[in-house]
C-alpha cells in the first residue's frame, strides 16, 4: 500500500497534488456532521408518520422502513 506524504505549511495541507486549508477541512467536516444530523432527524420523523400522511406523501410503509434502517452516514 502506497502512502502519500502530508505537507503542512502556512495553514494549508498538501498531499502532493491537492491543497487543503485548515479552515476548509474544518468547514467540510462540520458540513458533513450537519448533513448526518439532518438525515438522522428526518428518519426519526419519518418513523413517526401514520399511514394517512405516508399515503399523502406518496410513500409506502415498506419505503419508509427501508429508509429508516439506513445508517445516518448513508444517503
Amino acid at each position: 500500500m502506497a502512502y502519500k506524504s502530508l505537507h503542512i505549511r502556512n495553514n494549508s495541507f498538501s498531499t502532493g497534488g491537492a491543497k487543503f486549508t485548515k479552515r476548509g477541512v474544518v468547514s467540510s467536516a462540520l458540513e458533513t456532521l450537519v448533513t448526518w444530523q439532518a438525515r438522522a432527524s428526518m428518519r426519526r420523523q419519518m418513523a413517526d408518520l401514520d399511514q394517512y400522511n405516508l399515503k399523502d406523501m406518496g410513500l409506502t410503509a415498506h419505503q419508509v422502513e427501508a429508509e429508516i434502517q439506513k445508517p445516518f452516514w448513508q444517503a
